[in-house]
């Protein structure tokens, strides 16, 4: 619960581009290997760029280097997958050695590994939209979250933050 409340507060600027399955989607495979507060600014970031790169030269030029441009990955007209499936064609036209580079100089250094990430294991995005498809499972998952040790865990979180917020 804790990681859709990270997700959900950096999200916002996502609404109309990614439907919310795509997000949490995306989010949950950037999970499997940071945590949830690394993923959620990881995603934001990643879209931030995406959706801003014709606004900025540095971003056209590595896109045309990858025979591309800022249309073809802004999130307008494209679902999240073309755009990721485009980037990975993109960065296989150049050379290994200069492909890390690229990626941090177009998503910048606190979102270049979320982004590899996510180009390189979009296919799992897929995994996690059928989970959220299965609506009895998911309930399910969710309903165990709020009780037991997954709620008084969580309980004893929010205690902490608003004792923290009081101080």
């Amino acid at each position: 619960m804790e990681d859709l409340t990270q997700v959900a507060a950096k999200s916002s600027g996502l609404a109309g581009k990614l439907t919310p399955e795509e997000t949490l989607a995306a989010f949950s495979t950037m999970r499997e290997s940071m945590t949830g507060d690394q993923a959620s600014t990881g995603l934001k970031i990643v879209a931030e760029r995406l959706m801003g790169a014709g606004e900025d030269d540095t971003r056209k030029g590595l896109l045309k280097r990858m025979g591309m441009k800022a249309g073809d990955v802004d999130l307008v007209g494209e679902s999240i997958k073309e755009v990721l499936d485009r980037m990975s064609a993109g960065v296989e036209k150049l050379p290994e050695a200069e492909r890390a580079g690229v990626m941090q100089k177009f998503f910048g250094s606190e979102a270049a590994s979320a982004a590899t990430k996510l180009i390189r294991d979009r296919s799992r995005m897929g995994y996690y939209e059928g989970v959220m498809a299965d609506r009895a499972a998911f309930s399910g998952d969710a309903a165990e979250a709020q009780t037991g040790k997954a709620a008084d865990r969580r309980r004893l979180g929010l205690m902490a933050e608003r004792k923290e917020k009081e101080k």
